[in-house]
């Protein structure tokens, strides 16, 4: 009894182990994508904030870039949140590029090496 409970909660354990890890797989190939075929835009880091997260255990990073369009007249406003905290925060008014869906604008993906 108790080696079957206990190779069930394995099981359970591999398989959401598992299908986190082809989350994140597929993440990258989305992220990959992106930097094919997105529109290479050059904003400009605006903001960076460090926070402990809701469950109070180490720190979350967020960097908030900005890109002034001239062909719409419209600032577009991006977010990235780190989940580890780089050593070298980003500096406020550095260049960073920024590779956006052509198809959905709510997607995009910074070059976090440009920074």
């Amino acid at each position: 009894m108790f080696a079957f409970v206990f190779f069930g909660v394995f099981a359970l354990v591999r398989r959401s182990d598992r299908s986190r890890r082809s989350r994140l797989v597929e993440e990258q190939r989305r992220s990959d994508a992106l930097r094919r075929t997105g529109l290479r835009v050059q904003a400009v880091v605006t903001d960076y904030a460090e926070s402990r997260p809701a469950g109070g255990y180490g720190l979350v990073g967020v960097l908030t870039a900005e890109h002034d369009d001239p062909s719409t007249r419209t600032v577009d406003r991006y977010e990235h949140r780190f989940a580890v905290v780089p050593t070298t925060p980003p500096e406020i008014g550095a260049p960073i590029t920024v590779f956006v869906d052509p198809d959905d604008a709510a997607h995009y993906v910074f070059d976090l090496l440009s920074a």
